[in-house]
């Protein structure tokens, strides 16, 4: 490659260029985005015999970037965000360059994209090769920690390639941020990943607006099997042999992809992470006195950056390495006093010290841990700047859950008190909440998540003046009714098919983390089934009256409780909230999580009746009929009930039912109040879901 050109790497492939680059075995990445996810918010026919058959087929990060154009690559460190980085702009550089080996050819080669089979297919990319600039903001800092600018080559560049920024001061990313944005505006077909884990970049803020964020994937079984093959020393390793067993206590160690390598290369290899770990820190330069003291210091005392440099080099750079060794240092003696003054400095990066700590618990005597991790819980009224230590608590202590009864600890009580008031109030991040509501669901969320809100008769403005099928704009009369407050969850709908015996296609079922989760993979006659089994149990309770139903809402009563009477303006989204779209105040894919959370996280997403979750999260079926075409709905607004719409019992499926609110997969303008979408009712996807609806009359959702 000539001298000046874009590509101005500070590194040699010599360089720990990556340990996937062993033997020349560049494993590309996956991301959590599957083609299942793509094909279904197209609203395409999904039946569940098709979905049964297949395994989830996954993106490639290049894949996520041809898609997207401008991403964020989350993951936790190891996983080869960097390498991903080094080696597309390798590639494109080649490319340019008419490099024999490093080329498109390389970057685009075929990869396995299910979790169990080796069928191999080339990656997609459509915009052939651009001139790369990589740039590291931890160089950056290292060679001027006073510059607040990129270098000026980077404006020539058509793909920017950014790394380090898991290693920049949060405040520093403000101004990091604008030159990203100052770059996307000036060309807008300029292409852009930005490489973090997932626990710093989710926290940042301000959001870059635009930008998709995708989730590196962990290791598949047919990935481990590739790397298993490139990096074994036997030159007799043929196709169909077996890859090495990974001990169950090294299982999560191990999902990333430097890690899995270094292990499949130990001999003898390790059977646990702590002698995983200390396996990997014979290899390293560092004297053997005190690592773990010096590993705590790195994470707690200030120094100077370049000490900083030192000490992370003397690891292999290796910072899950550096994080082992600093959660042993705090379980050796007074936990409390140094496992809080380490995630107190870590800021963003607290839970991925934490999940290496969960790791190294799991081989401690969980008795001993139960005390020390209780006693993390504050007492008292719970308070929002002392939540966090609640929460720290709560996961610890589910990380032990099988080895010890904790749940009967009296001191659970006051933990779940604390975790509850987190979920309710909104305190911390959205993700620390999503933590919360898993752990919620384990310690028992009593919530009331069947509770019903009031909706008076009235009338209101429906529709909006920014879509086609949204118009005309009109004023309809509601009928009182009742509504759920929550989207129906998975503890519920699992009573039904226990007590009905109703198939029902979800892995989350059992999962004591998602109990208060929205339940999905439902068709629209599993919603109707479920409404008619829940009428004849509540009326038999006395819960409701002998002349009341339970049902799915008319698509009316749907957007009645969640816009209220906000009225509709030109050029303006609706939600819940108001108008104009909000960061974080819903779970839409500007979120980042592509995937359900526990209800009621969004305590800024309440409608003006109290109900939660009406944008994004999951897509929630009404009884009204769509037609058979995606696009255009047979019947259009002005919304009247008598004309045929809410007449859908004999209705055939082929003909798609109206759904509302958007979901996680969704963007911004599709989980609004007001847009339109439509499924077959035997369709369904893991991003679909209904709430109740109860009242008198039963506008022909009953069979």
């Amino acid at each position: 490659m000539q001298q000046g050109s874009l590509f101005r790497m500070q590194f040699s492939m010599s360089d720990s260029f990556s340990a996937v680059l062993a033997n020349d075995g560049y494993i590309p990445l996956l991301v959590t985005y599957t083609k299942q996810d793509a094909e279904i918010n197209s609203l395409r026919k999904a039946s569940k015999d098709d979905l049964m058959k297949l395994e989830p087929e996954y993106f490639s990060a290049l894949e996520a970037l041809n898609r997207s154009k401008c991403i964020l690559l989350v993951g936790d460190s190891g996983m080869g965000k960097t390498t991903f980085l080094k080696m597309l702009c390798i590639c494109m550089e080649g490319e340019l360059e008419n490099h024999p080996k490093y080329n498109l050819a390389k970057i685009t080669e075929p990869v396995v994209r299910t979790e169990t089979g080796i069928v191999l297919e080339v990656q997609k990319w459509d915009d052939g090769a651009l001139r790369p600039f990589l740039l590291d903001l931890e160089s950056l800092a290292l060679e001027d920690r006073n510059r607040k600018k990129f270098p000026d080559e980077v404006k020539d560049a058509e793909l920017i390639l950014i790394d380090g920024v898991d290693d920049i001061d949060p405040e520093d990313w403000k101004w990091v941020a604008s030159e990203i944005e100052m770059l996307h505006a000036e060309d807008p077909d300029r292409y852009f990943v930005i490489a973090c884990e997932a626990d710093v970049m989710n926290r940042l803020r301000p959001r870059l607006p635009g930008f998709t964020s995708y989730t590196v994937k962990t290791l598949t079984d047919a990935q481990k099997y590739l790397i298993s093959k490139q990096s074994s020393d036997d030159p007799d390793f043929q196709d169909g042999e077996p890859m090495p067993k990974v001990p169950i206590g090294l299982s999560e160690a191990l999902k990333i992809t430097q890690s899995y390598l270094s292990w499949t290369t130990m001999d003898p290899k390790p059977q646990s992470v702590q002698t995983f770990f200390e396996a990997e820190l014979e290899k390293s330069p560092l004297a053997k006195a005190e690592p773990e003291f010096t590993a705590y210091k790195y994470f707690t005392q200030k120094m100077d950056q370049r000490e900083q440099q030192k000490i992370f080099a003397s690891f292999q750079s290796d910072m899950n390495q550096l994080r082992y060794l600093a959660c042993k240092y705090c379980l050796e003696e007074n936990f409390n006093t140094r496992f809080e003054k380490l995630v107190l400095e870590l800021n963003y990066q607290i839970w991925a010290m934490i999940r290496m700590l969960k790791m190294i618990a799991k081989e401690k005597n969980a008795e001993n841990l139960k005390s020390m991790f209780l006693d993390l819980c504050p007492n008292g009224e719970p308070k929002a700047e002392l939540s966090i230590k609640a929460l720290i608590a709560g996961d610890l202590l589910f990380e032990i859950r099988d080895k010890i009864d904790i749940l009967r600890e009296k001191k659970v009580i006051q933990l779940k008190k604390w975790i509850r008031a987190i979920v309710e109030n909104g305190w911390l991040t959205v993700y620390d909440r999503i933590i919360a509501g898993k752990r919620l669901s384990w310690l028992g969320d009593d919530r009331e998540l069947t509770e019903l809100v009031s909706i008076p008769a009235g009338s209101f403005t429906m529709g909006d003046y920014l879509l086609p099928n949204n118009q005309p704009v009109a004023e309809i009369k509601i009928k009182a009714f009742k509504i759920g407050r929550y989207p129906v969850v998975n503890t519920t709908y699992k009573e039904f098919i226990d007590q009905t015996g109703r198939f029902w296609l979800s892995e989350e079922k059992d999962n004591c983390e998602r109990r208060n989760y929205p339940a999905i993979n439902l068709t629209w006659h599993d919603a109707v089934a479920f409404c008619n089994w829940l009428t004849e149990k509540w009326q038999t309770e006395g819960k409701i009256q002998r002349d009341e139903i339970v049902r799915i809402p008319t698509e009316a009563e749907w957007e009645y409780a969640a816009r209220g009477k906000i009225i509709s303006q030109p050029d303006t989204l609706i939600y819940a909230w108001g108008s104009g779209w909000q960061d974080d105040y819903c779970n839409t894919r500007e979120l980042g999580l592509n995937d359900t959370c526990a209800v009621g996280l969004f305590p800024q997403n309440e409608s003006a009746f109290g109900c939660l979750d009406m944008n994004g999260m999951v897509w929630e079926w009404n009884s009204t009929l769509w037609g058979a075409d995606p696009k255009s709905p047979d019947y259009p607004y002005p919304y009247d009930p008598c004309d045929g719409r809410e007449n859908t019992k004999d209705a055939l499926d082929n003909i798609r039912r109206c759904m509302r609110g958007g979901s996680f997969g969704s963007t911004a303008d599709h989980a609004t109040c007001c847009y339109r979408g439509g499924l077959e009712p035997i369709g369904f996807w893991r991003g679909d879901g209904f709430r109740i609806v109860v009242s008198k009359d039963n506008n022909g959702t009953r069979n």
